[in-house]
């Protein structure tokens, strides 16, 4: 959330969906309040990012939440010395894209852009070049020298493996392009603030950077008119082939152009169409194809990503089902997709039983991977979905990350998907010895946390003060009855404790206490809010072999928004360590005890939550872990043969003509 309360613009929303989670140091030219770095240094918290901004305003904003800021790079700690101390477990290697924009949310559409650069000399370095992972520039009217001056400069601050990210306004878009020629912009609303210079810091905090003077954006775009007017030729539009040709020249190899699209309304359409038919005579006069014209005026921006050296990965689609979309797909497959889709040469797309399958998606020269996300398949009519597969080159994995013996139709239809898949793909080491009785190719993607909010702030409280314990999970009733009673006398022998219950109605029924707060099944975002107002989780799991293949993803949540668990012995002693980051209890007097002592005992309560918030951070955050899943992609890829031969032995039905 921006520090002025404006929503920041869309177009930061979709560099950040693919800046790389691992890099060790970015770069934001431009950076405006910081937004886009604070959002980044959640899910990335060992790297640094630095931002580059000119005004004053917004960069003493910016400087509360980055590493650093400065008005030109030159000015930034980028030292080797100074970075050396960031012990990561992998460089940046390849850096593309997931194809599908995030939606929007309540972003402004317009944004404003810098005044056009002009040429200029960079000021000799005070830090270190060839320092950065990834830069993330944004363009906007520079002609191509400036433009090329520029993209020249920061690749120089680039490690051998680095990349720049451009994010560059298309002044061809059809109501770009139409203030350009006449001269005219609307006018932005007047601010009510009793303070021009507030006023003029919200109107820069909506574009995310410093804006020009209006008189001069104004000045330039009419001497861009009259310019235009006077030769056509003379005013520059970046097509997809002249900003190849510039990164070219700057000796950046673009492995991604993405072409930003934004919704219309049926009367901007219409406008649309009358901006076509006005067009038509200059543009066949121009020689200029009209399907290319549309589609071109029809960009907003482009977002291109470059590495300084040509890369010679392999590329991979990775195409994913969406089977249960409610509770595990985030976690499992699309968080996992998108980290994925920042690596270079790797593209990650996703649908669902609400559209067919298309397996015509990948590119000629791209490795194809299908991932079946907790998929019923029927048997025996579903082996023609995966003889389809099998035929247009996919390798076939199956992602389950329960015990499918908990659903009967699993077994009815002699669980298909495992055996008929090359390979399985799950969260537990006792599921994947589990599934192996299906598939001897089992593989285990632990889950991990996305974001890492800041940690709390434990304030020394007395214990008259209140504490707050949570609950939420979705079918735990038989886990929780076992505690239900020794909770509620503690309930009753503590004022000052508030519960939190999200989605498990019979579980906030059962508790003996007006002080306590329900609700229903909620977003996630939503729900880790809830958790991270509380001080104390209660998880319980009782012993049985479906609670034993779960993993332990409630208590990295807890970890990671400051709550301190309660837990059974059950998958969480595997990872807590009793009494430094959680508590475990092994009957119902000990969970009553245990939980009064967390209650009276803030020191304790707090010394718990700071240690679980540093082991989840430096074990268990996605940033750190998410490269593997392309590496055993590959992997598999390279054992085809192996693997064809095995499934050919387990499902000679996806062989027969």
């Amino acid at each position: 959330m921006q520090a002025t309360g404006n929503p920041p613009p869309d177009f930061l929303g979709i560099i950040y969906k693919v800046l790389p989670p691992d890099a060790k140091v970015v770069v934001e030219v431009g950076c405006g309040d910081g937004w886009m770095g604070a959002q980044y240094k959640k899910l990335n918290p060992f790297g640094r990012y630095y931002g580059i901004e000119t005004n004053p305003d917004l960069a003493a904003i910016a400087a509360l939440q980055l590493d650093g800021v400065a008005s030109q790079i030159s000015d930034l700690p980028l030292s080797l010395d100074n970075l050396n101390h960031h012990d990561r477990q992998s460089q940046p290697d390849e850096h593309p894209l997931n194809p599908d924009h995030p939606e929007p949310t309540d972003r402004p559409d317009k944004f404003d852009h810098h005044n056009e650069i002009t040429n200029r000399e960079f000021p000799p370095s005070n830090g270190s070049k060839g320092s950065v992972d990834c830069i993330v520039y944004r363009g906007d009217r520079n002609s191509p020298q400036n433009l090329l001056t520029e993209l020249t400069y920061y690749r120089s601050w680039l490690t051998e493996r680095g990349s720049l990210i451009a994010y560059m306004p298309n002044l061809h878009h059809w109501q770009q392009f139409g203030q350009v020629v006449t001269g005219f912009r609307s006018p932005e609303p007047q601010s009510n603030s009793k303070s021009s210079k507030s006023a003029k810091a919200s109107k820069s905090q909506q574009a995310g950077f410093a804006q020009p003077q209006e008189q001069n954006t104004q000045n330039n775009q009419q001497t861009q008119a009259f310019n235009f007017l006077a030769n056509p030729t003379s005013l520059h539009f970046y097509t997809l082939d002249s900003l190849r040709q510039v990164f070219a020249q700057a000796q950046l190899s673009v492995f991604e152009i993405q072409t930003e699209y934004v919704q219309t309304s049926k009367e901007q359409d219409t406008q649309f169409d009358r901006y076509l038919a006005a067009a038509k005579p200059w543009i066949e006069h121009l020689g200029i194809s009209s399907q290319h014209f549309q589609l071109l005026s029809r960009t907003k921006a482009f977002l291109i990503r470059a590495a300084k050296i040509p890369l010679t990965t392999p590329k991979l689609l990775i195409q994913t089902f969406i089977a249960a979309p409610a509770g595990c797909d985030r976690i499992r497959v699309l968080e996992p997709d998108r980290f994925s889709a920042t690596i270079p040469h790797t593209r990650a797309i996703s649908g669902n039983s609400k559209q067919p399958i298309n397996l015509k998606l990948a590119f000629a020269d791209e490795a194809k991977v299908f991932v079946w996300q907790r998929a019923l398949l029927f048997y025996p009519q579903d082996f023609q979905k995966q003889k389809r597969i099998l035929q247009n080159g996919y390798l076939i994995v199956a992602e389950h990350d329960d015990d499918p013996y908990l659903w009967p139709e699993n077994a009815d239809n002699k669980f298909l998907l495992f055996w008929s898949s090359h390979c399985v793909q799950t969260s537990t080491k006792p599921l994947a010895e589990h599934l192996k009785q299906f598939n001897p190719n089992v593989k285990v993607f632990a889950n991990h946390l996305v974001n890492l909010p800041p940690e709390r702030d434990y304030r020394q409280t007395g214990k008259k003060d209140q504490v707050t314990i949570f609950f939420g999970a979705l079918n735990r009733q038989k886990d929780w009855q076992p505690i239900m009673a020794a909770l509620n006398q503690v309930l009753r022998q503590h004022k000052n404790v508030m519960v939190k219950v999200i989605h498990d109605r019979e579980f906030f029924d059962a508790l003996d206490t007006k002080r306590k707060h329900f609700q229903p099944f909620c977003p996630y975002e939503q729900y880790l809010e809830i958790l991270y107002s509380c001080d104390i989780g209660v998880l319980p799991l009782q012993d049985n072999q479906f609670n034993r293949m779960k993993s332990d993803l409630k208590f990295l949540e807890h970890a990671g928004h400051g709550a301190v668990a309660i837990a059974s012995p059950t998958v969480y002693a595997n990872s807590i360590a009793e009494g430094e980051t959680g508590l475990i209890y092994r009957s119902a007097d000990d969970f009553a005890a245990q939980l009064t002592e967390l209650i009276n005992n803030h020191d304790l309560r707090h010394r718990i939550a700071r240690n679980a918030y540093d082991w989840v951070k430096e074990n268990r955050m996605l940033c750190r872990h998410y490269r593997e899943r392309r590496e055993w992609y590959l992997e598999m890829r390279s054992q085809l043969p192996r693997l064809n031969a095995e499934l050919r032995e387990r499902a000679p039905q996806l062989f027969e003509n």
